[in-house]
């Protein structure tokens, strides 16, 4: 299948630059310094948004836009490359069945770190985390937590 498969993934920055009366407060344009400088480090580039983006990163392709309520969501196009011979042979006429059984097992594999854009994606969320001061959401904006997990 010569087909390519745009993914949105989202995750927790861990704070919020929206005043909600917190003790903490990092000011966007501090987190935007901040992260700006953790983008050189691993050879993204880092441009500034409008309204309620903060900005976006892009590394090798994989785009990451960083909203003001504190969430990233990745966007990336790559062609299909999960292996799902099962669903080809029982949907062979059906495309767009075969089309979600492999975005499906892509999203996994993301998931579990074993797709080709997962070091990347890792890269930029540590680039993140790193440059937030306080996390306000500790426990949804870390390595270990997996909302995924039934």
């Amino acid at each position: 299948m010569n087909y390519e498969i745009i993914h949105f993934i989202p995750f927790d920055m861990g704070y919020s630059f929206f005043d909600y009366g917190t003790k903490t407060k990092q000011s966007s344009k501090d987190f935007i310094v901040k992260v700006e400088k953790a983008c050189k480090k691993i050879n993204a580039t880092f441009c500034q948004g409008t309204n309620n983006q903060i900005g976006s990163i892009t590394l090798n392709n994989i785009e990451c836009i960083l909203l003001n309520y504190g969430v990233g969501i990745f966007v990336t196009k790559k062609p299909i490359t999960s292996d799902c011979q099962e669903a080809d042979l029982y949907f062979k006429d059906i495309p767009a069945a075969q089309i979600y059984y492999h975005k499906k097992q892509e999203q996994k594999d993301i998931l579990k770190g074993t797709s080709s854009i997962s070091k990347d994606i890792t890269f930029i969320i540590d680039a993140v985390w790193s440059s937030i001061d306080v996390k306000e959401r500790a426990f949804s904006s870390n390595h270990q937590y997996n909302a995924h997990v039934p």
